[in-house]
This record gives C-alpha cells, sequence and structure tokens, in this order.
C-alpha cells in the first residue's frame, strides 16, 4: 500500500505528460491560423466547410476528426476575422460520442481525471443530474466539462469540453481573481 501511494502521483503526471498534447482550449488572443496549424500537427484531419464564396476570406466554424486525451473525438473551433489576420478563436468544443448512458457517465469521470491532472483542481462542481466541472483558466477563460444526451434516430451521448470566454465570467461561479 504504501509504494501504492508514493507512485500514484507520478503515474497522474506520466499520464497527463503522454497527453499535454491534449490539453484543451486555446491562449488569449490565439488565432485561429495558430489553432488550426497545431491541430493539424496533432494529427487531426479538418473537414472541409461548404463551399461559400461570400465566405472565402472569412474565418467560421472549423471543424476537426481527431483524438482528445486518447478518444475519437469531433474538435470545434469558433474562429472570427480575416484569414489574412489570421482571425481569434472565441470557443473550442470537444465532443466525445459514446453509445449509451453508462459509457458516457465512465468517460466523463475518466476526462475528470485528465483534466484535473492537466489543470488542477476545479473552482466549481455541480453535483446535480446534470454534472458539469468548471476550470478556471487564463484570466477570464474557463474550461467546462459536461455530457449531454443526443436526439435523433440513433441517439448520441457525448462527453463535452468546452473552452471559452464568457460575457459574465461571474455567472461561471467561480471566485473572482
Amino acid at each position: 500500500m504504501r509504494l501504492w501511494t508514493r507512485l500514484a502521483p507520478l503515474l497522474v503526471a506520466v499520464v497527463a505528460s503522454v497527453h499535454a498534447q491534449n490539453l484543451p482550449g486555446f491562449r488569449a488572443n490565439e488565432t485561429c491560423k495558430t489553432a488550426i496549424d497545431a491541430e493539424i500537427g496533432r494529427g487531426s484531419k479538418m473537414k472541409e466547410p461548404p463551399s461559400n464564396p461570400v465566405m472565402k476570406d472569412f474565418y467560421g466554424t472549423v471543424t476537426f476528426n481527431g483524438t482528445f486525451n486518447g478518444m475519437a473525438a469531433t474538435i470545434i473551433y469558433l474562429c472570427s476575422g480575416t484569414k489574412a489576420s489570421g482571425g481569434l478563436v472565441g470557443s473550442q468544443l470537444i465532443y466525445i460520442e459514446r453509445p449509451n448512458q453508462n459509457e458516457v457517465s465512465r468517460e466523463f469521470a475518466r476526462q475528470r481525471d485528465l483534466l484535473q491532472a492537466q489543470l488542477g483542481s476545479p473552482c466549481r462542481e455541480f453535483a446535480d443530474s446534470h454534472p458539469r466541472v468548471v476550470w478556471k483558466r487564463d484570466p477570464g477563460f474557463f474550461t467546462l466539462l459536461n455530457w449531454s444526451p443526443g436526439g435523433g434516430p440513433e441517439p448520441k451521448w457525448s462527453v463535452i469540453i468546452q473552452t471559452f470566454h464568457p460575457e459574465n465570467p461571474s455567472a461561471m461561479g467561480c471566485p473572482s481573481d
């Protein structure tokens, strides 16, 4: 037991370093071009957006198929601005789909542990029927972990990791700086 107590923090650190390339989010004022290049560098494949001649010079929603913490994921960047300027990232969403509620609950717990190893202790946890965990990042930036049932003829359950800059940071329920 004593050996395990000593090794546990080391194992968490190793897992966190292996997945460090999967650290969610983006830095303040990060350009969309930088985020896209980094995502491609991690091996993600960009989904081609529908052709729209009006938007050819502007960023919008950029979607990738990739992995996050070892799981297949859809990674979405919500960007604004012109391609010539590099644009700005407004939000990053990561969706990890699971086939049912039990699987999504297990994946939620796994991602929570990995995110805590990467980001430290969360600033807020909601333990109601729809669990959510919030981490405070750079000033004004937050990462939110939650899960959601999908709809449609074949329901899909998703673990969702979102990094964003809310208009009202106090609504996140975390202590202010």
